[in-house]
């Protein structure tokens, strides 16, 4: 016997899967695990329940490929920047991020010539790549995007901050201009910006590196 349904989502019901798939149960909900197979699956079962049908070829589900990539010794991870009177380097975790888009076993960044790019957005209506030549460089870009950092309602988001969506919209635009590396430069965690590692803020040095 089918259950009766009504045309309205409640507040009641809504909140009810919300708590569901929040709960410990689920374990996280991270790609690549148990957690995500249940909450897939818990998923499945409340769209037949109301009587949806799969649009995928007869498949709720769609295979997409993924990367999960671990230093395995930190302290042989860091990010040297010879500058013409100094040298800085950046240790993994306490200074700096670290990740690469390139699935290598090994990735090395060497003598790399530097660029700044401003927002390093690549769009239609904002190009900070316009007029420079970047390729196999490496480049440094500001926090978030134009929108935000000119205060500008008719930009992108306007001055919302969206530190995520900045960060892809620099990804995309380093690796359209053919650069080797890309690095963001963190805010002060009082603006709310900063990279956050298990519960710590990485506070005002925090850098982001991308290996193109």
């Amino acid at each position: 016997m089918k259950g009766a349904f009504q045309t309205a989502i409640t507040a009641e019901d809504f909140a009810a899967r919300l708590q569901k798939l929040s709960s410990d149960q689920f374990e996280g909900r991270q790609p690549g695990t148990i957690g995500e197979r249940m909450s897939t699956a818990y998923i499945k079962d409340q769209f037949e329940r109301i009587g949806l049908k799969p649009g995928n070829k007869g498949s709720w589900f769609q295979t997409v490929p993924m990367m999960k990539v671990t230093v395995l010794d930190p302290t042989q991870v860091a990010l040297a920047v010879n500058g013409s009177k100094s040298q800085l380097t950046l240790g993994i975790g306490a200074d700096s991020v670290i990740g690469s888009l390139k699935g290598s076993p090994q990735v090395t960044l060497k003598d790399s010539p530097i660029v700044f790019v401003g927002y390093g957005v690549n769009a239609p209506d904002w190009n900070d790549y316009s007029d420079l030549d970047v390729a196999g460089k490496t480049v440094i870009a500001l926090i978030n995007d134009p929108g935000w950092g000119n205060q500008d309602p008719n930009l992108f988001k306007g001055a919302g901050a969206d530190l995520l969506r900045a960060l892809d919209l620099q990804v995309r635009g380093s690796r359209a201009s053919r650069c080797r590396g890309l690095v963001h430069r963190s805010r002060n965690r009082r603006r709310g910006l900063s990279l956050e590692r298990g519960g710590e803020w990485l506070d005002g040095s925090a850098i982001f590196v991308a290996q193109q």
